[in-house]
């Protein structure tokens, strides 16, 4: 959703390269630019997004909308997969759920800084984490 509240972004979670644009006021669908990401988190400020990427959507890149500027911060792995991306509310850090492909593995919240690249495990008790989300 954009920072005004009227026009968001979407992607149907196909594996079709293609993110749509919205607006709340009409009926309206248009495909903007192609788009090889999955399970998009729109900044806190509207101008960046973090996304599952990757050939077989496991990473996480960051890009900023106006520069187009894909940056992986998390690369993609065979141990794992990475999903539901959402932005701190600083713009500076995005959690999102790791879960490695070994058997008895459960998931686990992680945090990547934007600045450092360094990822951190959010030290949880839940026996399947998912849907992270900030509280202010």
């Amino acid at each position: 959703m954009a920072p005004g509240g009227l026009n968001f972004v979407w992607h149907d979670s196909s594996m079709t390269d293609t993110l749509f644009v919205s607006s709340l006021q009409q009926v309206l669908t248009l495909p903007i630019f192609p788009f090889p990401y999955t399970q998009c988190a729109i900044s806190p400020d509207g101008e960046a997004f973090a996304a599952v990427c990757g050939e077989n959507r496991r990473g996480l890149c960051f890009n900023k909308l106006r520069e187009k500027a894909e940056r992986v911060l998390v690369p993609e792995s065979d141990a794992g997969a990475i999903t539901r991306p959402i932005f701190h509310p600083d713009g500076e850090r995005v959690a999102f759920v790791y879960t490695e492909f070994a058997e008895g593995a459960t998931p686990e919240i992680r945090m990547v800084s934007l600045n450092s690249l360094e990822v951190n495990k959010i030290p949880i008790d839940a026996v399947a984490p998912t849907h992270p989300a900030w509280v202010r």
